[in-house]
């Protein structure tokens, strides 16, 4: 946590800027677009499999005494 209020620090008090935006671009077309986030019937078995299994390791690893 101290590193992270050390580059806040330095960001608010940097006379120039301090956020770099690339110039790199994906090429071809937006249909990744189309599926990006989707939850629908055809996906939604895999999705709850994947929840299930998510909660079941955030359990265990709590139970071991991990954090996030």
């Amino acid at each position: 946590m101290k590193s992270i209020l050390e580059a806040l620090r330095l960001a608010v008090s940097s006379e120039h800027s301090v956020v770099q935006v690339s110039d790199a671009c994906w090429k071809g077309d937006d249909h990744w677009k189309e599926n990006y986030n989707k939850v629908d019937q055809s996906n939604h078995e895999e999705l709850l499999r994947l929840g299930k299994e998510n909660r079941r390791k955030r359990a265990e690893n709590k139970a071991r005494g991990l954090s996030r």
